[in-house]
């Protein structure tokens, strides 16, 4: 079984803008980028989890859901006392809402996964426009990200005591950080952690 594991002082410097002992982000596996599918079991999953809206009618469209229960499934492993105790926050995808390739994949594990256990889920952070991908662009700025997000202010009612901002890759921790910025500005008094269906691990290969 798949244990949450917490980025600690042996990985941290893949994820440079986290601060070791300040930013608390826990993720299951490790995804290696550049790799492609066969090169290991979590780059199978996350690369079928970020497959395409417009490979819809593919043949190999099948594997997104299939990626999207099995990613559900490690959710709803998590104990009902972590659950009661928060409100779940997607970080948005690279898409905003008005695209029509906008992907609400981490939304849809959440409500499939933590279905029937009193989850607070919630999109109390919207993204105004459209990004290209961090794996793609491979430059994040945090400052230039807060300006693009914004909080729904229809949706700020009752946030429980934890923030859990949850993604499924993380690369530099730009995009958590940015997004842990701005829940901080409006809920200054939150416990805000990060869940990650995987980390991007670096392989130095020059030895």
């Amino acid at each position: 079984m798949s244990k949450l594991l917490l980025i600690d002082e042996m990985v941290i410097d893949d994820h440079h803008y986290l601060r070791l002992g300040v930013d608390r982000c826990f993720y299951y596996f490790e995804y290696t980028a550049d790799k492609g599918f066969s090169y290991s079991k979590t780059n199978e999953l996350i690369l079928n989890f970020k497959k395409k809206l417009d490979r819809k009618g593919k043949v190999d469209f099948k594997y997104k859901g299939e990626a999207i229960k099995e990613i559900a499934s490690l959710l709803s492993r998590l104990s009902q006392k972590s659950i009661d105790n928060s409100t779940f926050v997607p970080i948005p995808p690279s898409k905003s809402k008005t695209n029509t390739l906008y992907d609400d994949r981490v939304v849809q594990v959440l409500n499939l996964g933590l279905n029937g256990k009193n989850a607070d889920i919630r999109e109390l952070v919207n993204q105004t426009t459209d990004t290209v991908e961090c794996h793609v662009s491979g430059k994040r700025d945090v400052r230039a990200l807060e300006g693009i997000l914004e909080i729904n202010e229809t949706l700020t009612d009752n946030v429980r005591e934890f923030i859990v901002i949850v993604d499924d890759v993380l690369t530099t921790g730009c995009h958590y950080i940015a997004m842990k910025n701005v829940l901080l500005k409006r809920f200054p008094d939150a416990k805000i952690i990060g869940l990650f269906i995987a980390r991007r691990e670096i392989i130095n290969d020059d030895f």
